[in-house]
Order: C-alpha cells, then structure tokens, then sequence
C-alpha cells in the first residue's frame, strides 16, 4: 500500500525537476546572450575612436587629415566606408537590444542579429585592410574581431547560426 503512495509523488518530484532545467535551460541562454551583447557597444566605439584619432577629420567629416593616416591605411574613401558601418552598427545594436528584451526561450533569433552580424562582417573587413604593422590598426582590427565574435555568441546562445 505504501508503495503506491510513493509512486505519484516521485513522478511529481522528477516532472517538477525537469520543468526547473528547462526553465534554467532558458534563463541561461538570455543570459549569455545579455552578456555578450553588452561586449557590442564597447567593441563598435573603441574601433569608431581609434578610427576618427587616426583620420582626425578637421571641418569636413568625409576628409582624413591627419599625416598617420595614409601610413595607416586609411583613405577618405575607406574612413567614409567604415564610419557608414559603424553608425549601421550602433542603430542594430539598439534594435538588437530591444528584442533581446522580448526574447524568450523558444522564440527565434532577433532578426537584426542577422544585419548586426553582416555590418560587423563588413567592418571587420574594413578593418583587414589597414597596415598591420601600424598600433591602431591593430587595435581597430581586434575590436573589429571582437565585435564579430559577440554577435556570433548571441546567436549560438539564442539557437540561431
């Protein structure tokens, strides 16, 4: 007799187990996406500031004037080129965010991710084609790299590809 009593609450105590990994399944997947779109921001700023410091466009935005700039690199054509994807960037970055907050566990990925990860693909891109021996281009072509990597996170955190 006792033995059947046991039966119902240990079928209760595993569903109400496995209920709690699946929902900590979810929650953990937000989470890493969260924490690798927080890296997003960070990665598109530090390669707009190294960029603008090496240009140093004076009155006109589309000239580069700065005497590092050719050793660099970096052309008007190209300065015009990455800071067209880097403000591309910054405004899926916003649309990105947005949704991650509605994300829940089985919705698919943002469908900005996808645009996010194409303007940062071009950027890193961009980025491949300055001098390598220059600093900056260094440091512009690992936050590029950086950049790309924490989208592609968020999508393998969110089930996409």
């Amino acid at each position: 007799m006792r033995q059947r009593i046991f039966y119902p609450l240990y079928f209760a105590l595993v569903l109400c187990t496995a209920l709690l990994f699946v929902s900590c399944a979810s929650v953990g997947r937000k989470e890493r996406a969260v924490h690798s779109y927080q890296t997003i921001h960070a990665a598109i700023a530090s390669v707009q500031d190294i960029e603008r410091a090496a240009c140093i466009p004076a009155t006109d935005a589309t000239k580069c004037t700065s005497a590092l700039a050719p050793k660099f690199g970096l052309t008007d054509a190209k300065h015009v080129e990455i800071n067209k994807a880097l403000s591309d960037a910054f405004a899926l970055e916003i649309k990105v965010g947005d949704a991650l907050k509605a994300w829940k566990a089985g919705d698919p990925p943002p469908t900005d991710l996808a645009a996010l990860s194409a303007v940062a693909s071009q950027i890193l891109k961009i980025a491949e084609g300055f001098a390598p021996a220059d600093s900056d281009a260094r440091r512009i072509l690992e936050n590029a790299t950086r950049l790309v990597a924490s989208v592609q996170a968020i999508a393998d955190a969110l089930g996409g590809k």
